[in-house]
């Protein structure tokens, strides 16, 4: 009896990823075919799938075309876009120019402050502690506080004042070169720690 249970449910799904050249041969064989439930049962794969690759259509063929590898799993810059991408752009240059750590605060003022000079007619932008975060990781920008003593050496007493006030500053650091003298930050150029 305990065999005819186990014949009776269904395999459990198994998550798979498929890489972008297979996406691509099952929209050329729907081209060729026409049905989705044809070509998910000749490759295996689930019809609601075709359907999501139908969509993303031009997105895998434009990245065929430029012969970028195709045996990726996921598209090139796929996830979600910035909202205000000239706000970005001249907020990382910003703080790129200025060369120094910065604390959320600094970073959210600064934000605020370009906001209302790129984009004067409109309003709500919130410049929330997960905006800054998802800021950071599509510029690679690392938040890091300093953890060794040796990093700590060269703070003045105002920093030190500054830091006891707010107990949960952390640092941006941008993957960019750093005078040798001043220890008192370090860079990451690949990692993203999380404050």
């Amino acid at each position: 009896m305990s065999n005819d249970l186990k014949s009776a449910t269904p395999e459990s799904n198994v998550r798979t990823t498929h890489t972008i050249a297979k996406k691509i041969e099952a929209i050329m064989l729907f081209d060729k075919i026409g049905k989705k439930c044809e070509v998910a049962k000749e490759l295996g794969i689930d019809p609601s799938l075709i359907s999501k690759w139908i969509s993303q259509r031009d997105r895998l063929l434009e990245l065929a075309d430029t012969c970028q590898q195709t045996n990726k799993k996921r598209i090139i810059h796929g996830g979600r876009k910035a909202f205000y991408p000239e706000l970005e752009r001249a907020l990382y240059e910003c703080l790129k120019r200025e060369n120094k750590p910065n604390d959320y605060k600094s970073v959210k003022r600064k934000a605020h402050t370009l906001f209302n000079q790129i984009y004067p007619d409109q309003e709500g932008f919130k410049a929330s502690n997960r905006w800054v975060i998802n800021f950071a990781r599509r510029y690679k920008i690392s938040y890091r506080k300093p953890n060794h003593d040796n990093q700590n050496m060269n703070k003045s007493e105002s920093e030190e004042e500054n830091e006891d006030e707010d107990d949960e500053m952390n640092f941006v650091n941008f993957p960019i070169e750093i005078q040798q003298n001043d220890t008192n930050y370090v860079t990451n150029e690949t990692s993203f720690d999380k404050p």
